[in-house]
This record gives C-alpha cells, sequence and structure tokens, in this order.
C-alpha cells in the first residue's frame, strides 16, 4: 500500500492531515469531540441498492471541514447522484460492492459558527432513480442556530453552479478531497484519492493538484474564463515542470463516455476546454494578479477520470481567482 506523502502540498497549505493512500476509510468518521454530533445513516435497503451515507463536520487546525461519505454495502455496484454532498457515482463507473466513496470540503475558518446541517439533499440512486432523503452539514450565517433545515426535497441542480462572490465573508483557502474506488476493465479495483485547492497571499494566487495513482486524468472547467493568456501559461508550464503532463481538450472529444450522461454537465460546456493533467503526483502553481486586483470564490466543474478516460466523478468545487474585468 501507497502512502501519500505527508508534505503533500495542497493538504499542508491547509493544515489537513492525509491518510493512506486506499479506498475511503470510515474508521475515523466522526471520532471527535461533538459540536456538532455527526450524522449517520441507517442502512438504505431496497430492491434497487443497499447502501448507507453519513456527515460531519470537524475541524482541523484552523478550519472547519465536511466530510461526507457513500457506502455500498450491496453485492452489485452502486450509481449514485448526491448533488448537496459533492458525491457522483455515474453508471459507466459505479462504485463497487463493498466499497465506499468520500468527499472532504473546507467550509471555512474555525473560529467561524459551528456547521449546521441542512436536511434538503437528497441522493438519487439506482438505474431507477430512487430518492433517499439525506442531510449534509453547511457553513452556519452568523447568529444561526445548529438546528436541521426541514425544507422539502428539490429536483437536483446543474452540475455547473454560477460564479459568486463572497466579500462579505471570512476569507479562507479552498480544499477538496475525493477517495473512491473504481474497478479498471482488467475488473481490478482501484482506489484513488485526489486533491484540489487554491489559495491567495497578497497579489499571488496558487492552485494545488494531488492524485494517487498518477495514471489518472482531472479536468477543470473554465479555465481560459478564470485566467488571463499569461496566467493560464504560467499555471501549465508550472504543473509540468513537476512532472505533470498538460493539455487542453473539450470534455466530449477526451472523455471515452459521454460525459453529458455520465456527469449531468450541459452539452455546451462539455465542448468547451478544459484544462486537463496526468501523469504526476501532487503540485503547486503559482500566479500574479494585476496590481489592485481582487479575488473572489469561483465555481467550476472538476472531474476525475481513470486510465482508460473513463470518467469516475465529476463535481463542483470552488476555486479562487482574480476578480477582474476578464473574469466578471
Amino acid at each position: 500500500m501507497h502512502i501519500l506523502r505527508t508534505a503533500t502540498i495542497f493538504l499542508v497549505m491547509v493544515g489537513f492531515y492525509t491518510t493512506a493512500y486506499s479506498q475511503c476509510d470510515l474508521t475515523g468518521f466522526g471520532k471527535h469531540e461533538p459540536p456538532p454530533a455527526p450524522l449517520r445513516s441507517p442502512p438504505v435497503e431496497d430492491q434497487y441498492a443497499n447502501f448507507e451515507w453519513g456527515t460531519d463536520a470537524s475541524t482541523k487546525g484552523a478550519y472547519w471541514w465536511r466530510w461526507n461519505f457513500i457506502k455500498n454495502d450491496a453485492s452489485l455496484p452502486l450509481t449514485a447522484d448526491w448533488v448537496k454532498g459533492g458525491i457522483h457515482l455515474p453508471i459507466g463507473n459505479p462504485l463497487p460492492a463493498g466499497e465506499a466513496a468520500c468527499r472532504k470540503v473546507l467550509l471555512g475558518n474555525s473560529n467561524q459558527p459551528v456547521p449546521v446541517l441542512d436536511a434538503n439533499a437528497p441522493i438519487v440512486y439506482g438505474v431507477s432513480s430512487q430518492t433517499q432523503d439525506a442531510a449534509v452539514f453547511v457553513s452556519a450565517r452568523p447568529n444561526q442556530a445548529p438546528s436541521v433545515s426541514q425544507a422539502p426535497p428539490s429536483p437536483a441542480p446543474s452540475i455547473t453552479l454560477p460564479s459568486k462572490t463572497k466579500e462579505s465573508e471570512a476569507f479562507h483557502p479552498t480544499s477538496d478531497v475525493f477517495e473512491t474506488v473504481y474497478r479498471s476493465p482488467k475488473g481490478e479495483l482501484v482506489p484513488i484519492q485526489v486533491g484540489v485547492s487554491s489559495n491567495k497571499s497578497d497579489q499571488s494566487f496558487s492552485i494545488g493538484i494531488s492524485m494517487e495513482p498518477h495514471d489518472l486524468f482531472v479536468a477543470l472547467s473554465g479555465t481560459s474564463k478564470f485566467w488571463s493568456p499569461d496566467q493560464l501559461e504560467t499555471i501549465v508550464n508550472q504543473f509540468a515542470k513537476q512532472g505533470f503532463k498538460v493539455f487542453q481538450a473539450p470534455l466530449s472529444k477526451f472523455a471515452t463516455l459521454d460525459p453529458v450522461k455520465q456527469l449531468h454537465i450541459s452539452p455546451d460546456e462539455a465542448e468547451q476546454n478544459f484544462l486537463i493533467l496526468t501523469g504526476g503526483t501532487e503540485a503547486q502553481a503559482n500566479y500574479n494578479a494585476p496590481p489592485g486586483a481582487q479575488m473572489r470564490y469561483q465555481a467550476a466543474v472538476f472531474v476525475i477520470l481513470d486510465s482508460d478516460g473513463r470518467p469516475v466523478t465529476g463535481e463542483n468545487i470552488e476555486i479562487i481567482v482574480p476578480h477582474t474585468d476578464m473574469s466578471r
């Protein structure tokens, strides 16, 4: 078993701990002093599936982190779409029997209010698109009580979200960790751990990628809209110098399975260029913004593909980018 280096750039930058490079390990789930108390579901079992889900929030270093998971307890693979939980298990690459998928997200600074539960977070699962009520921890607004929202379930939105600026909220870096397992065309179980993060210091911005195994592909949408040509060239060159192969291509032409059907992204988004990386283990790219440029939290689609180009998952993330005329 490989061990991710504890100096993993994107994790050290935000103070998160690393775990053994393996499938999502649930032995540490909920092992902290409340508040808040973790939420773990009883088995969801019917003719279509048998799984459980969980959500938790805890402080690690200077930040609040959320940990969501889905565990497949059936003897058959599981497809699921947990939009608010940030876990998508596509029909072309379902979660194998007995395995779990985790998503860990930095929510904010540890001096912010204790995260609260949002109960309007349904999971759509199985080939018949069954719906299971679920909840996720979210950042609390000032003076918000730590209670559960009882809003009725609503249809799952598209994976593409509009950009937004959080000028009124306390600044914090961003970081997402994806841990799951897929079955290769040869029938082998392949555990993966992928991370993406971003940060800002003065006029310097950074974006980090970490992934195991190194023959995966990761793809980030909208990069020509977030960054100027010079900034994008700097990012590409820095990733390349740190061992990654980097190129741009529409996801529709690169993925070996239809990304619109597998990931629920729009046809227009699938035709746009994605920044695609492979062949490396970890890297951080630093770039500068024009004097006086502000920052914003930008929504993007982050896709993980296996070594054969099949989507493993595709999720919304937020990254920190310069807030200039070109990026409004």
